[in-house]
């Protein structure tokens, strides 16, 4: 109990040495400051310690005499009793711990954040495959007989039910993961068959136009030999002719059957 009086306790630290203290107050409020070789190095401060524990620590790099004061001089009619508690301990290890509790912190969230996400990508895959007629839907919304929903059983164990549910969302993500490969390989050969048939429509492309370069020469050789026919070389001769067919001409109209035929297969292949 402390009346108009200061209380101290004087420790002998070491050079990285970490000072954990705590205190509250059953009744009232209290003044607290700290020194260290005489140096005030926390001020001084009323606490509110009887609505809730104070607590605090302090680094020292060096070593010396460190002093933990509560002042009640203020109060003159009320004394104050006080609950202290304090620790000494080194500083590379409270680090140490510092770091593996921040880890373990950091590895909890980042579970319980792929979790969240796996979850409602469940879902939302979940809602999307149920609309759909090919019975994808139906791996996602059933269960194995020996599953038990939480709220029917309050005494099953929590980490047995935990790992049933993990192996459930295991067993979901390998049979979505099937689907989407199966989809993925079936994408794969419709565009294997859609580059085949664009090259087989590129080389009829290139016959018929073959086609009609031969189909062009041959007019202009046809022509140039009509033109020759016409011209008079001598006399004319009295006896009556009899008309011959043209051998160009007969090759000109194969080609175009042939030309025919071709765009007719290469219109065929496109639709198909």
């Amino acid at each position: 109990k402390l009346l108009y009086r200061i209380y101290t306790i004087n420790l002998n630290v070491d050079t990285d040495t970490t000072i954990i203290y705590k205190f509250k107050t059953k009744k009232y409020d209290i003044g607290f400051y700290v020194e260290f070789n005489g140096v005030i190095v926390l001020p001084y401060q009323r606490y509110n310690s009887h609505v809730e524990e104070i607590k605090g620590f302090l680094e020292i790099k060096e070593s010396g005499k460190l002093s933990l004061n509560w002042d009640n001089r203020y109060s003159l009619m009320r004394s104050k009793q006080i609950v202290i508690s304090y620790k000494s301990s080194n500083t590379i290890e409270i680090d140490a711990a510092k770091a593996v509790t921040n880890e373990v912190i950091r590895d909890r969230y980042k579970y319980s954040t792929q979790r969240m996400i796996v979850t409602r990508a469940l879902r939302y895959l979940s809602h999307q495959l149920t609309n759909q007629s090919t019975g994808i839907g139906n791996i996602l919304i059933t269960q194995s007989n020996d599953y038990t929903p939480t709220h029917t059983n309050p005494y099953i164990d929590k980490n047995e039910l935990l790992t049933k549910e993990n192996r459930n969302l295991q067993l979901q993500i390998s049979n979505l993961t099937n689907e989407l490969t199966n989809e993925r390989n079936l994408t794969s050969q419709q565009l294997q068959l859609i580059d085949e048939l664009t090259n087989e429509k590129i080389k009829l492309t290139n016959q018929i136009d073959s086609l009609e370069n031969q189909i062009q020469t041959i007019s202009e050789k046809t022509s140039s030999y009509n033109d020759l026919l016409a011209t008079p070389t001598g006399k004319p001769n009295s006896s009556t002719t009899t008309p011959t067919t043209n051998p160009s001409d007969q090759l000109i109209s194969k080609l175009k059957t042939e030309k025919k035929q071709l765009k007719s297969y290469a219109i065929k292949q496109m639709n198909d």
